[in-house]
């Protein structure tokens, strides 16, 4: 079983999660707490997870991201979420498995690059 060990979690500052198993790294989360206006509440957000290739299929994901839940749970967040591209079936089937709910009805907004400056310029 995965050794996880989050890091400090501050409602201002992101946190690193890292499983480790026989004394090596095999993967890590980047997540930061975020407020969630609609239920009034913390939130957990995981920006980034990613588990080193010879780790994956051996219960590294499914740790920390259990972990992670247990420390939203903890820490008195009211969800816990992060985004998945819609092609990647393995992921989406991966996540269901563990009770997630993939939204239909969201999509991501981004500014980016010339569109950024032109947004915060105020230019139409």
């Amino acid at each position: 079983m995965p050794l996880v060990t989050p890091g400090p979690l501050a409602a201002t500052q992101f946190s690193v999660g890292a499983v480790v198993r026989a004394l090596a790294v095999g993967g890590v989360a980047l997540l930061a707490v975020v407020l969630v206006q609609w239920l009034g509440r913390r939130g957990l957000w995981l920006e980034d997870l990613y588990v080193r290739p010879e780790f994956r299929r051996q219960g590294c994901a499914k740790a920390l991201l259990q972990a992670l839940a247990a420390l939203a749970r903890s820490r008195g967040c009211g969800r816990f979420e992060w985004s998945v591209l819609d092609w990647n079936a393995p992921a989406i089937e991966f996540y269901q498995t563990l009770g997630a709910t993939v939204m239909p009805d969201w999509r991501i907004v981004r500014v980016v690059g010339p569109a950024l400056e032109k947004m915060a310029n105020g230019a139409d």
